[in-house]
């Protein structure tokens, strides 16, 4: 990403905050939501074709949203196979910016209205629903839906960018159904008589990681 953005904006490389970086201080890493450099960006790639938007967008969600271990790999961010490259790497410890909640636990969940979360859990169900207007939409319901439990919900406009992206309803019930996922986002609650459900309303890529170990592919990022 630091190279696609020089190759658009020279100049940045003058302004880095770190001689010892590309592009990216840590605390643009650490502390994104006050960064100035992603602010300038978000700008630059703005003014960007669509394909080049969408990598910034991609790249912009991991770094607010996406906790450390769910980092897709680089070949996953770009949506190609690459030729693996063994190199030494350092260790690093990364403190979790986010809670962790378990799907199952729906008082936990309940008390975390209001929060950017990070819900992991195995997905019972995906079904398709229709708004009161006649507009479709989908649940991915971890545990059963009449008894409360937690679910994420995924709006018409969300469908069309999801199918945009090669992931229809049918491919998005293969990969779901029945694996461990983690789902990032804001915490709500939705009331309907005496039952409220916790959710979480899926808008941008990545929100959405399948949790595979690596003899099965690694994660998958929706």
């Amino acid at each position: 990403m630091s190279l696609d953005a020089l190759a658009l904006q020279p100049r940045l490389f003058e302004r880095r905050q770190s001689a010892d970086t590309l592009l990216f201080s840590q605390s643009d890493l650490v502390e994104p939501a006050k960064s100035p450099l992603l602010r300038e960006l978000d700008r630059l790639y703005a003014a960007q074709p669509i394909e080049r938007q969408r990598l910034w967008r991609n790249f912009r969600h991991i770094v607010l949203h996406v906790s450390y271990e769910n980092v897709p790999s680089f070949e996953r961010f770009l949506g190609v196979r690459l030729t693996t490259v063994v190199a030494r790497t350092h260790p690093v410890t990364v403190s979790p910016t986010r809670p962790l909640l378990d799907a199952t636990d729906r008082d936990r969940l309940l008390e975390s209205v209001g929060q950017i979360v990070e819900v992991r859990g195995v997905v019972r169900s995906v079904r398709s629903r229709f708004t009161f207007d006649g507009r479709p939409c989908l649940f991915v319901n971890f545990g059963n839906y009449f008894d409360g439990d937690f679910y994420v919900v995924i709006w018409q406009e969300a469908l069309r960018e999801l199918a945009a992206r090669k992931w229809d309803e049918a491919a998005l019930r293969t990969a779901l159904a029945g694996e461990l996922v983690s789902v990032t986002g804001l915490l709500d609650a939705y009331r309907a008589g005496n039952r409220i459900n916790p959710q979480i309303q899926y808008r941008e890529p990545g929100q959405i990681v399948v949790l595979r170990p690596p003899q099965r592919g690694g994660n998958i990022v929706i």
